[in-house]
């Protein structure tokens, strides 16, 4: 499992509800804990097509290159994401520099299509390549800054994370642990190990979401 808290899942919800989150205080005093940035959920919208997340990083905290070479080594997949962000292709062109909250946007993607693509290779007892994974694996997503509220910490930025789904429940509880993991991805940069050493296995990770995507 992935170093750090992970939230406990919600049930279904419904079209349009907003469903609450840990505090910034609770999610700040855990992270203090183990020296990783405060990226956190503060709210969920359902739709019936997307889910819509509220993401709070610290303000100003952008991709390095020590926490883009240790998102790839975690997970190399994830920078041939296809992304047109920033007028460029892929994901891999535009990590460096970018903010977490779009880091969690290709992480949670990233989990779904592991989780759909594990769930047919196991059901056809055969190695599928991943050229051959029946379309709806497909994930589309978005992450834009959105305006602060006056009561809002100056000390975090607000985003809005939206991606597609076909189970919902999959898709609320990706978006969780990808804040977990984009957490630590960032953390990187005080690794004194460096930051391709000690990476975790996501094994518990998938086989929750794969629970998820049975039910």
């Amino acid at each position: 499992m992935i170093p750090g808290p992970i939230f406990a899942s919600a049930g279904h919800g419904q079209e349009g509800e907003s469903m609450a989150e840990p505090t910034t205080q609770q999610r700040t005093a855990s992270n203090q804990a183990v020296s990783r940035p405060d990226i956190h959920i503060t709210s969920l919208r359902l739709r019936v097509d997307a889910v819509d997340a509220i993401v709070l990083s610290p303000t100003g905290l952008t991709v390095s290159s020590a926490a883009a070479r240790r998102a790839d080594t975690a997970f190399p997949k994830l920078v041939s994401h296809v992304c047109v962000s920033g007028g460029h292709q892929r994901f891999g062109e535009e990590i460096i520099g970018t903010e977490p909250a779009h880091l969690v946007e290709h992480l949670a993607i990233e989990l779904m299509v592991q989780t759909a693509a594990f769930d047919e290779r196991e059901r056809s007892k055969v190695a599928i390549p991943d050229r051959q994974l029946r379309a709806d694996h497909t994930y589309t997503g978005h992450t834009s800054q959105v305006n602060r509220l006056p009561s809002d910490d100056p000390a975090f930025d607000p985003y809005q994370v939206s991606i597609t789904y076909d189970n919902d429940l999959v898709a609320i509880r990706a978006l969780r642990y990808a804040c977990d993991i984009a957490s630590w991805i960032m953390s990187a940069d005080n690794d004194p190990n460096g930051p391709s050493a000690n990476i975790p296995s996501f094994a518990g990770v998938l086989k929750e979401l794969l629970r998820l995507y049975r039910s």
